[in-house]
């Protein structure tokens, strides 16, 4: 998967947690680097609870991360290296309706 320039997960309305190993997502292993033109999306997930990314995965990414419209998200975790170079955050819709 080192070749795919946009990572974009959207409506998938039955996905409760994205876990991503070591090293995914990357021409950077062990390592980070820096590509304009390489993003990470996740939108309109309306179940997704969790996030965990792995150390160095996604780690050449320089463009846009975004994850937006996904209430039911209750942790975020991104691994060392992971995403060291991006230039825009967008976080938003995140908060859970339903407080625990």
């Amino acid at each position: 998967m080192k070749r795919i320039t946009k990572f974009d997960l959207s409506g998938l309305n039955y996905l409760k947690k994205l876990r991503i190993g070591k090293n995914s997502f990357t021409n950077a292993v062990n390592s980070y680097g820096n590509d304009p033109s390489r993003s990470f999306e996740v939108t309109a997930c309306s179940v997704l609870q969790s996030i965990s990314i792995g150390d160095y995965s996604f780690s050449d990414y320089a463009s846009i991360l975004r994850i937006e419209n996904c209430s039911m998200l209750e942790s975020i975790q991104f691994g060392k290296l992971s995403f060291v170079n991006i230039r825009e955050v967008y976080l938003k819709s995140i908060v859970s309706k339903n407080p625990h």
